[in-house]
């Protein structure tokens, strides 16, 4: 039993300094390209008419944080992203005109605990401030507001080398309501995307 004892403590001995050099090779700034594909919907209403909207769409995103070991094991990233394209949100005939919906100028301000699991492998979780421009184009016309809420998910990152990266990511993001041009609006979405990063 003595002997068993000893060994485990040598064990957790030389793991432990493993554990935290895996966790460091995570650790640093970091930036990154992303393509996603999104299901975004909203609901809005005017007069009696109420309704559900949703499109599909893809855009790229850009993507910055810092990571700071947290134990054996743990990681901690917070960072910023940034939408350099629109995602449409849906579109209604509303008094026989068409009316299209579209979210821009998407953002978020994210915190990323996770764990890694081998020499190349980190998974986390994420939780986001999330905001963004909710658009409405009609005859041409375009009415704007600005919409924030929160988003939560979860990810994948694979080192291929010291400083490259591959990640996978899936997120839901919800936003508060607010009107535009006297129509009330609801964004969500939720997005898949792929991402090739740079670890410094």
């Amino acid at each position: 039993m003595k002997k068993v004892l000893v060994a485990t403590a040598i064990v957790g001995a030389l793991a432990a300094p493993q554990a935290f050099a895996q966790a460091n090779d995570f650790v640093g700034f970091n930036v990154g390209v992303n393509v996603n594909l999104a299901s975004s919907s909203a609901e809005t209403s005017t007069g009696a008419l109420s309704a559900h909207i949703g499109d599909t769409s893809q855009n790229v995103s850009l993507q910055g944080a810092y990571a700071f070991a947290v134990g054996g094991r743990g990681v901690l990233g917070l960072g910023l992203s940034y939408s350099l394209t629109s995602l449409k949100s849906g579109s209604l005939v509303v008094a026989g005109t068409d009316v299209e919906w579209r979210n821009n100028d998407l953002f978020s301000a994210y915190m990323e605990p996770g764990i890694v699991v081998d020499n190349a492998t980190l998974l986390y979780a994420k939780i986001a401030y999330v905001g963004g421009k909710g658009e409405r184009i009609s005859n041409g016309l375009i009415g704007s507001q600005n919409y924030y809420g929160i988003g939560c998910g979860a990810g994948a990152r694979v080192l291929l080398s010291k400083h490259l990266y591959l990640q996978g990511e899936f997120m839901r993001s919800d936003y508060g309501e607010r009107p535009i041009d006297g129509m009330p609006y609801k964004p969500s979405s939720t997005i898949g995307s792929i991402g090739f990063g740079f670890k410094f």
